[in-house]
């Protein structure tokens, strides 16, 4: 898994919500912010955050130098916004959310439970699966893990929510430029979406970031030079606003460990992690606590209340299990 969204929800709209998500006119989840690998066909930069433009290709919205980045090589792998109403009350703490996540080149799906013709399983089978972002069919709720029917679909499976082409109406306006179900050849250069942010009320909004752990520019910012080092930048355009919200070892995790895929619960807005906050994140591949815990790559774990746990397995969204050795 390379990056996480949280999108709020209620038991009885989900199975619409996923249904308009795979028709590509959910409003929650159109256009996002997103960063994306180093070396794609488009020739965009990874330490760079952009839009959907509209009008076919991406437009840069903030990052590099105003995120104290800028140096060849660096890789933003997980973004979430500084947002408010995620807060405990009427947000999180008490309603149910669904995830929407994207993957890496090697993700395949698993097969059953097919809900739309766009899913992670088919758009593998077409090698599109990089490019993309897809919506879980499990509702989740903070403090609780998966919910069961009516609340969630049964299905632990996913619906394709954001296509990477510019000609599917949701899209991030990368390559290659294929509709969902149509194959793609293999060795064809794909973009790769590292991580993504809802549309937040403000341009340009406030984040936590990750990098990744080869990222040259750790060692001028703040905090242990770690791709578990979650950052806060309250201004993305301007260099010098970066700040540590989280270390590694506050959260249990290894200083090796990467965190590709993030959603942060700052409750108290201090912009430090404390009191009731909650970090949801995955790790990936070759990550040090993921041996250790037996934990898969897909696999969405929770920071909370000085424990770290398992939140849901990767299974839940529809991502198959990978060979360990």
């Amino acid at each position: 898994m390379a990056a996480l969204r949280i999108l709020e929800s209620t038991p009885k709209p989900l199975a619409a919500a996923l249904c308009a998500a795979a028709a590509c006119c959910a409003p929650a989840i159109a256009q996002p912010f997103f960063s994306v690998a180093n070396n794609g066909p488009s020739g965009l930069l990874g330490d760079v955050i952009y839009e959907n433009s509209g009008v076919g290709f991406p437009v840069p919205i903030g990052g590099g130098p105003g995120m104290g980045l800028g140096r060849a090589g660096d890789e933003l792998i997980g973004l979430a916004p500084v947002v408010v109403d995620l807060a405990p009350g009427p947000g999180l703490a008490t309603s149910d959310f669904v995830i929407c996540f994207s993957v890496d080149p090697f993700a395949v799906g698993v097969s059953r439970f097919r809900i739309t013709q766009q899913h992670l399983f088919r758009q593998a089978q077409n090698n599109q699966e990089a490019g993309d972002a897809f919506l879980s069919t499990e509702a989740l709720r903070r403090g609780v893990g998966v919910l069961p029917p009516p609340a969630s679909m049964g299905l632990d499976n996913n619906a394709l929510a954001v296509n990477q082409s510019p000609r599917y109406p949701s899209d991030f306006a990368l390559a290659p430029s294929a509709d969902p179900g149509t194959f793609v050849l293999p060795d064809t250069p794909l973009d790769d979406i590292a991580a993504t942010l809802n549309p937040p009320d403000a341009t340009p909004p406030s984040v936590f970031f990750t990098l990744s752990g080869e990222s040259p520019s750790h060692p001028f910012l703040p905090g242990p030079d770690s791709g578990a080092t979650i950052f806060l930048d309250v201004e993305i355009q301007v260099g010098g606003t970066e700040s540590v919200f989280a270390q590694p070892g506050q959260m249990g995790l290894d200083i090796l460990d990467e965190i590709d895929g993030l959603i942060v619960l700052d409750d108290n807005l201090n912009g430090i992690l404390d009191g009731t906050d909650a970090v949801y994140f995955s790790l990936a591949p070759d990550s040090p606590t993921l041996l250790a815990l037996g934990l898969q790559p897909g696999d969405v774990l929770v920071f909370e209340n000085g424990n770290l746990a398992l939140f849901a397995p990767g299974t839940v969204f529809g991502l198959a299990r990978r060979a360990t050795t």
